[in-house]
């Protein structure tokens, strides 16, 4: 065999290795973060440095400083690739922080310091280059080791079995991507074990260690394609499996949605039919009462101020649901707050016996709104609080100016010293179509939700049985969206518009 064969031979197995090494290096730091990829890149770099050092060191002095060399790099590459092996072993079999890894890679540093320093044959090694019909090459060896030697090669040897039999253990408990690691890893062992045998004297025979460390890279490495592989499927199945759970979500959102739409299509349709049904009873009753023969002109004159009470009342109702499910545009303009109360204040019938007290501060700032819906919002509650004191009581109004979220703004803070509402009613109190009042629609305070929170507000009622209702209203001075109402005009919302309860 020519010196220029085994030279091409053995760089291309130092290049292999190099190149397994700096793959699953590179794969390690930009993709997956498995620590089993790094682990297999600095074994393959310790088996690229174990080719080189075995193939300068046979056939040169002993007293040569490159065989000096040569053989240190040797000893510290094998330990270290053992130790290596040993963490992916460990790492493989589900081990992932485990407390003898730094204990190996400490022992193994001791090793293999110990050994350089004393040296780990008893003269130089000789050996000779041998060739295969196939061309494959391997290294006969006639030296002896040194007691050192002796200490750095049992306990190497034992390590490769240890990592074999972990290897074996996680294959057998189901982990069928490792077949390949786990038989790269016998023969490693068994070749480790070979050479050991043969610098021990028990018989002569090939170098095979580094045939060794190319079989336990091979294996290992196509142990982390075939898991790749297999990830890979698996992903495509969860993403199918993901993607079907993800269809049969939206179908079933959509029933949902649909069943909630019904729900609510039904719940309106129960609350017209009693609204109406009773106006049509009292009318019908009214009718019947005008057909009758010899009726009074007093009668007649009352039946007919209660047809017309009744009438106005089926149009309110259809007016307030036909508002309710209209969209309303909001148009913003510098608002004074203190005026739209003062407004709602004055629009107020028959409250001698309220009393009502304003705080508010002696200059307040504008903020942007729409007036009209403000004064629907601020109406409706102060409305409210007079209908709770039947009996007579104190309105009070607090203006203050406070920031939430980041936002400044003016809080209205309405209270009436009515008997209050227990914890059901006030958690009910905005929800639509709910209400106490034997006259009303239930969408009065649900309006005034709404409203607020078109204008970017909030709205908190705080009640207590037998101490009265507290309603505050937090507006901010600017909205978000005036710089955009400035381009597309007024804001329009899906937000009902009524003028009472």
């Amino acid at each position: 065999m020519s010196p220029q064969f085994t030279t091409g031979v053995t760089f291309a197995w130092i290049l292999a290795a190099t190149s397994l090494a700096a793959v699953f290096g590179v794969a390690y730091g930009t993709r997956r973060r498995e620590p089993e990829h790094l682990v297999f890149a600095f074994l393959a770099l310790c088996i690229a440095a174990h080719t080189w050092a075995v193939d300068v060191t046979l056939g040169l002095p002993s007293a040569s400083f490159v065989a000096h060399i040569g053989a240190g790099l040797g000893v510290i590459s094998t330990v270290m690739g053992v130790a290596c092996f040993l963490h992916y072993a460990l790492l493989f079999g589900g081990i992932k922080k485990s407390p003898q890894v730094p204990l190996i890679y400490a022992v193994a540093v001791l090793v293999w310091t110990f050994v350089v320093w004393l040296g780990p044959f008893d003269g130089h090694a000789t050996g000779s280059l041998r060739h295969h019909p196939l061309g494959v090459f391997v290294y006969f060896s006639s030296s002896a080791l040194s007691p050192a030697g002796m200490a750095f090669a049992l306990p190497v040897a034992c390590a490769s079995i240890l990592a074999s039999a972990l290897l074996g253990r996680a294959y057998l408990a189901g982990r069928k991507d490792g077949l390949a690691a786990w038989l790269g890893g016998v023969g490693f062992a068994v070749a480790l074990c070979s050479d050991v045998a043969v610098l021990l004297g028990l018989y002569s025979g090939p170098w095979l260690t580094p045939i060794g460390f190319l079989v336990l890279a091979f294996g290992v490495g196509c142990s982390l394609l075939i898991r790749h592989a297999v990830l890979s499927k698996e992903l495509e199945r969860r993403t199918l499996e993901l993607e079907r759970s993800y269809a049969f979500l939206r179908a079933t959102q959509a029933e949902l949605v649909r069943q909630q739409q019904l729900a609510a299509v039904g719940e309106l349709a129960a609350i017209i039919a009693h609204e109406v049904r009773n106006p049509l009873a009292i009318i019908t009753n009214a009718v019947a009462g005008l057909n009758r023969p010899g009726l009074k002109k007093q009668d007649e004159t009352l039946l007919l101020e209660i047809l017309d009470e009744e009438a106005r009342r089926l149009n309110r109702l259809v007016g307030d649901l036909l508002r309710y499910a209209r969209p309303v545009k909001v148009h913003r303009q510098a608002v004074d707050v203190r005026n739209v109360i003062r407004r709602a204040l004055h629009a107020l019938n028959d409250v001698d016996h309220v009393q009502v007290q304003i705080d508010e501060p002696p200059s307040i700032q504008q903020l942007s709104g729409d007036p009209d819906l403000l004064r629907v919002v601020f109406g409706n509650l102060i409305e409210n609080a007079v209908q709770a004191m039947t009996e007579g009581g104190e309105l009070g109004l607090v203006l203050r100016e406070e920031a939430r979220g980041g936002r400044a703004g003016i809080t209205v803070a309405i209270h009436d010293t009515g008997p209050g509402m227990p914890d059901d009613v006030r958690k009910r109190a905005t929800d639509p179509f709910f209400t106490t009042k034997p006259s009303g629609t239930g969408l009065g305070l649900a309006i005034v939700a709404r409203i607020v929170d078109a204008h970017g507000g909030e709205m908190d009622i705080t009640s207590e049985v037998g101490k009265g209702t507290t309603v505050a209203v937090f507006l901010p001075l600017e909205s978000m969206l005036d710089g955009i109402e400035d381009e597309l005009g007024p804001t329009s919302v899906p937000m009902p518009m009524v003028d009472s309860l």
